[in-house]
């Protein structure tokens, strides 16, 4: 009756349910539930059934080096957009992953409006004074 209800749960056969806890235990079952969670700490939308979650490390043979370390690999979205979804997530390292944050963090420009109260503006003169830039701003703290 248990293995019933977890495999309705997963949305697994009760037989597939019986392959995967016989090679790999309940922890696949674990870990899915704790990426689930950590997504939705994150407010990052969830759209992984346990088949889907599982079906993406079997295909890309590195469930086994699952896990945070350098060595390791990671479940994550592309371009770190969207949601975890099929087609949307791809298995790397931690570093690759990293590489797309701060790709996608620091592509991003830090514009100010003209009218902007942190802005004063300042003529273009051959000599700089403190705190002007060539730019002819410097931000002043509030």
């Amino acid at each position: 009756m248990r293995d019933e209800i977890l495999a309705e749960r997963y949305g697994l056969t009760v037989s597939e349910l019986q392959a995967i806890r016989d090679t790999c235990g309940m922890r696949p079952f674990r870990e899915f539930g704790e990426c689930k969670k950590h997504a939705n700490e994150r407010k990052v939308a969830w759209q992984l059934s346990f088949s889907d979650w599982w079906t993406i490390w079997m295909k890309s043979g590195k469930y086994p080096q699952r896990g945070r370390e350098r060595h390791c690999y990671v479940m994550a979205r592309h371009g770190d957009i969207g949601p975890y979804a099929v087609g949307n997530v791809s298995i790397q390292t931690p570093l690759q992953n990293m590489q797309t944050y701060w790709q996608r963090r620091w592509s991003k420009r830090m514009v100010l409006p003209q009218d902007c109260p942190l802005i004063e503006r300042h003529d273009f003169t051959d000599e700089l004074e403190f705190g002007e830039s060539k730019s002819g701003f410097s931000l002043q703290y509030m």
